[in-house]
């Protein structure tokens, strides 16, 4: 995958980082073992939405074309409101990549760092889906 720089908005000195020519990446919210995620605004001009865009790395670290596409299929067949929404698939060069809804909040990871969670936390985390801890 190529990551082109682009200018955002006229007037504007930065430049941003495009995938697949529709998607700008603004900022990175997080590296996994295969992939980084980063907070990205979908640049066709009737949607303009902030989007979570998972980006695999190359070959190396990278799951098969089965496991991204398993990745990719088992949210979009679930009906329950935890699961973060899968919006679009696809392939920038030879990195395919995700599109998902954007989830304001901290990742669970930064919330145990600050301290165990009581039971309680844990039973309010678990009973309101698609909401961060």
């Amino acid at each position: 995958m190529q990551l082109r720089a682009r200018p955002a908005h006229s007037g504007v000195a930065w430049t941003a980082r495009t995938v697949a020519g529709r998607y700008r990446l603004d900022r990175l919210l997080g590296r996994g073992g295969a992939a980084d995620v980063y907070e990205a605004l979908d640049l066709r001009l009737w949607l303009r939405r902030r989007v979570a865009l998972k980006v695999y790395r190359p070959a190396g670290a990278r799951p098969n074309d089965a496991q991204c596409g398993e990745e990719a299929r088992l949210p979009a067949r679930m009906r329950h409101p935890g699961p973060v929404t899968l919006y679009d698939t696809g392939r920038d060069g030879s990195r395919p990549f995700l599109v998902m809804r954007l989830v304001r909040g901290t990742t669970l990871r930064r919330r145990v760092a600050r301290g165990v969670l009581t039971p309680a936390e844990i039973c309010r985390t678990g009973a309101a889906p698609g909401r961060p801890p």
